[in-house]
């Protein structure tokens, strides 16, 4: 339901009245390509559905496997920010260059960081026998991976850094983690976001628009 709701959304954004929704090749407009991701998505989601509930049910797996998706996807982050590796779009270098033969894909490690954050906490504190009430044996390295992840995100992906933060010290504190030790961490990613806001004017420029959003209106009128 929600892959079609989005389906919807990209053929709504990207219509117009000036020709008919047919009139160039489906793999060239934005509904088409979304479409062929959408079914390549579904398939590999079945095909590999049962195989990875049978690696994860493998010990070894479960204890090493989400530390080797979160190492390179901080390795991802690290490297979208280099500019010989990554491709700048619309100004901010989020995505890697990937070529293949004739192909420039490109990839956008943030989104990598979104699942490898959120399986890396679960098995950190659920599986590996953490002890979450203390910090050196629960809340330590999760909060230097959210640390490390957030700021890497950040530079370029304020929203999306928020998002991982949020995401992030939630799952500290439903595992049980001392909010003693959690609220100093939190005031410290704060300032962290602060600086990151504040350290490009058009982040500010965004918040004033959503804070008065009519003002373009009564400008222009």
């Amino acid at each position: 339901a929600l892959l079609a709701i989005g389906l919807v959304a990209v053929a709504s954004a990207g219509s117009t009245l000036d020709r008919p929704f047919w009139s160039s090749p489906l793999e060239r407009s934005p509904f088409g390509r979304q479409a062929a991701f959408v079914l390549l998505g579904v398939t590999l989601m079945l095909l590999t559905a049962g195989a990875s509930a049978r690696l994860l049910a493998r010990d070894w797996a479960c204890r090493w496997l989400p530390i080797l998706v979160m190492t390179s996807a901080l390795v991802l982050l690290a490297a979208a920010l280099i500019p010989g590796l990554s491709s700048a779009h619309r100004g901010s270098q989020r995505w890697l260059r990937i070529p293949v033969g004739s192909l420039d894909l490109g990839i956008q490690p943030s989104e990598i960081a979104k699942l490898a954050l959120v399986g890396f906490f679960a098995s950190w504190l659920g599986v590996t026998g953490a002890a979450p009430k203390s910090f050196f044996r629960g809340l330590a390295v999760p909060g230097l991976v959210l640390a490390a992840t957030v700021f890497l995100v950040g530079v370029e992906d304020f929203g999306t850094a928020v998002l991982l933060a949020c995401v992030g010290g939630s799952m500290l504190a439903v595992a049980g983690c001392r909010l003693l030790h959690i609220v100093p961490l939190a005031l410290i990613g704060l300032v962290v976001l602060a600086s990151l806001l504040y350290g490009k004017d058009y982040r500010v420029d965004r918040l004033k628009a959503h804070a008065d959003m009519w003002n373009d209106m009564r400008g222009a009128g």
